[in-house]
């Protein structure tokens, strides 16, 4: 009785880097950020951590260098982690199995969602200047939240106000440092 007859197919060597374990050009980007997260410690501490009047110009780079870092990290063994467990490639041809191979269907989604955030972070510098940081932050949270993250109303409502006017207060009422303000007239006599 021959394989095809019988309902078992013999089983096919898989190719180089399709086993197990992760593929290295996928640790490639996280671990470029976290030697960009080390050289940003490494900077950070000798600008001074502390001021008499506060956080000294190190504070806030060491703060986002090292949080940086811990999430990069986390990103690089979420990729080893899911390179142990990807499905070892089967004997069928790609044109028989259904849909596509997961990895080459997963890049124009991720390239279009690397381009949506590019094209909104341009679009947050141009608007920043013009409508402050308030307006602008909060258009930038509720675009991604909403339209991009697909998160409930109030869920983005409440992180978009707290990402942009409490933000905002946080930063020019308690630590006195300026964000950009508006500069079209009416919204700076509203206080943007």
């Amino acid at each position: 009785m021959t394989p095809e007859r019988s309902g078992v197919v013999d089983p096919v060597p898989p190719a180089p880097g399709a086993g197990p374990g992760p593929r290295w050009g996928r640790l490639l980007f996280p671990g470029a950020l976290i030697a960009l997260s080390v050289v940003v410690v490494v900077a950070s501490l000798g600008l001074g951590l502390w001021a008499p009047l506060g956080p000294g110009p190190g504070f806030f780079p060491l703060l986002l260098g090292g949080l940086l870092g811990a999430l990069s990290v986390l990103w690089a063994l979420e990729e080893v982690r899911a390179g142990r467990t990807r499905p070892v490639a089967t004997s069928m041809p790609d044109d028989e199995v259904d849909g596509l191979d997961p990895e080459l269907d997963e890049q124009p989604l991720r390239m279009r969602q690397v381009a949506t955030i590019v094209g909104s972070l341009v679009v947050l510098a141009i608007l920043m200047p013009l409508i402050g940081y308030q307006l602008s932050m909060l258009l930038f949270l509720v675009f991604h939240l909403r339209f991009v993250g697909h998160r409930r109303w109030l869920l983005t409502a409440a992180i978009a106000a707290i990402g942009s006017f409490g933000v905002f207060s946080l930063f020019t009422r308690v630590l006195s440092v300026n964000l950009p303000a508006a500069s079209l007239d009416f919204l700076r006599v509203l206080g943007f």
